[in-house]
């Protein structure tokens, strides 16, 4: 079973006739019970560690405009023990099948970044979503970790029609992109 304990504070130190602006910061702790079992000859049958993940977020929220300009800025930090690494056997000398790929317990891995998001409403038809990250996750042993991108971006857009024979339809588009990470 899996379970998450969540804590969060905002304050709001300004709200004026222009909008308001909030401070955040969010903790949340995540339990994942492990299934799988560990392929290697040496310990071949045993059930991988269970793990915990640790995640702490401060950020700052803008509401501008009656909200038609919406803005939110974060720093994070994730900290996930008893990750699961990816290996390949090439000789068979690990799994006793040659060219078979296996999992082995990596330790530590820490995830911390940076996030924007900023969400235009420009007309009560269109609105205009975009965002921006920076992330750099290490194992424990100071090697990135595979397959997290060092950043990712996106834009979404999305237009309503409100009158006329398509009254309430609505065409959405969206860009996601990764940038560059570690292969396993």
């Amino acid at each position: 079973s899996e379970w998450v304990s969540k804590f969060g504070v905002a304050y709001k130190p300004y709200s004026g006739p222009k909008g308001d602006v909030s401070l955040f910061y969010n903790r949340a702790e995540t339990f994942v019970t492990e299934t799988r079992t560990d392929q290697r000859l040496a310990t071949f049958g045993q059930k991988f560690p269970n793990r915990s993940i640790t995640t702490d977020e401060i950020g700052v929220k803008a509401n501008l405009f009656r909200q038609r300009l919406v803005g939110t800025f974060s720093y994070f930090e994730n900290t996930e023990d008893n990750i699961l690494l990816n290996g390949r056997d090439e000789d068979g000398s690990i799994t006793g099948v040659g060219d078979r790929p296996y999992l082995y317990p990596g330790g530590e891995r820490t995830t911390d970044g940076w996030e924007v998001d900023l969400s235009f409403n420009v007309t009560s038809e269109l609105d205009i979503i975009l965002s921006y990250s920076r992330i750099d996750s290490l194992l424990s042993d100071g090697l990135p970790s595979e397959g997290v991108p060092e950043s990712t971006r996106g834009a979404v857009v999305r237009y309503e029609f409100r009158r006329g024979p398509l009254k309430n339809f609505s065409i959405t588009g969206i860009y996601t992109a990764w940038g560059e990470s570690h292969l396993e």
